[in-house]
């Protein structure tokens, strides 16, 4: 919406539609859960030039069927979900370079959780914890003793979201869930 001046009439009118406003919720899951079984594709914004994003080399076990692409560490990140196995966090170091794809962490599956699949994590501190969003809960899974632990004082979690600073989100709208 743009705000626009004549002489003593202020009006507002709109001259783009935001996407919130006229995408159902439903339909932007549904377009999310389809393109994440695309290949990624880019567009430079400065050039106006598209391209593909070409993804890391997963392991055997993954034939690129549950994967959730994000943004960590203001990089393009993809979890890979191994059911009831693992989940690997990939990070892309260097935009568009296929090479710079790393494996930042892989986070084994426990059957206490009951968790059939993670989100990609909220965060990951010097130390080697990672937080997660699993169900209605939050977990630190320690990557150095390949332990986890409830965080307790929050009770349920209702709604978890991370803030990308992008005209597109990578993240869908989900809702509460």
């Amino acid at each position: 919406m743009v705000l626009e001046d004549e002489e003593d009439n202020h009006h507002q009118q709109p001259n783009e539609i935001e996407a919130s406003q006229s995408v159902p919720t439903l339909l932007t899951e549904l377009i999310v859960e389809i393109l994440s079984r695309l290949p990624v594709d880019s567009l430079l914004r400065s050039t106006e030039t598209y391209g593909e994003v070409l993804q890391p080399i997963y392991d055997e076990g993954n034939d690129y069927g549950d994967l959730s692409l994000g943004s960590f560490r203001e990089r393009l990140c993809v979890l890979s979900n191994y059911h009831g196995v693992r989940a690997d966090l990939w990070i892309m170091k260097e935009y568009g370079v296929e090479d710079s794809w790393t494996k930042l962490v892989s986070i084994p599956y426990l059957t206490d959780l009951r968790a059939d699949r993670f989100s990609v994590p909220l965060c990951i501190s010097n130390d080697g914890k990672v937080l997660l969003e699993i169900g209605r809960k939050l977990i630190v899974y320690d990557s150095k003793n390949n332990s986890f632990s409830q965080i307790q004082k929050f009770g349920k979690c209702v709604q978890v979201s991370t803030f990308v600073e992008s005209l597109v989100s990578p993240m869908p709208t989900t809702g509460i869930r």
